[in-house]
């Protein structure tokens, strides 16, 4: 999969999430069952996180997936699912946009500084969720 690109070479993360066409929150947003509002989101933590080095965040976010449709079974609760998986969605988002910002301005550091990131947890979305 390509990503789309911001003009410095960074993944245009804010297109990528909300592109009307083809952004996953509009996705989300538009499936019209429980069954397709977890095949989507499955298909976009997959997405997300697919190398190898990412099968840790990968459980994580099923997991929690998984929590919500357990928590509130049926199809009454579909918008408050919807809800959750959004937000989910919009905290991973920002955290991507937030650590490539980073990467821009390590990058731009003299030779010899510090170059590395500062420490991140990919998984702080999933804190967002509630219960």
């Amino acid at each position: 999969m390509s990503w789309p690109k911001n003009d410095d070479g960074t993944v245009d993360w804010e297109s990528v999430f909300t592109d009307p066409k083809t952004g996953f929150i509009p996705t989300v947003i538009d499936a019209k069952s429980l069954d397709a509002l977890e095949s989507c989101t499955t298909v976009v933590i997959d997405s997300l996180f697919g190398r190898d080095s990412d099968e840790e965040y990968r459980k994580a976010y099923m997991a929690a997936l998984n929590h919500i449709f357990l928590s509130l079974n049926g199809d009454e609760h579909i918008e408050t699912i919807r809800a959750r998986l959004v937000t989910m969605l919009h905290s991973i988002k920002e955290n991507r946009i937030s650590r490539a910002a980073e990467y821009q301005k390590a990058k731009q550091l003299p030779d010899g500084d510090e170059r590395r990131m500062s420490p991140d947890n990919p998984l702080a979305a999933i804190n967002v969720l509630g219960e």
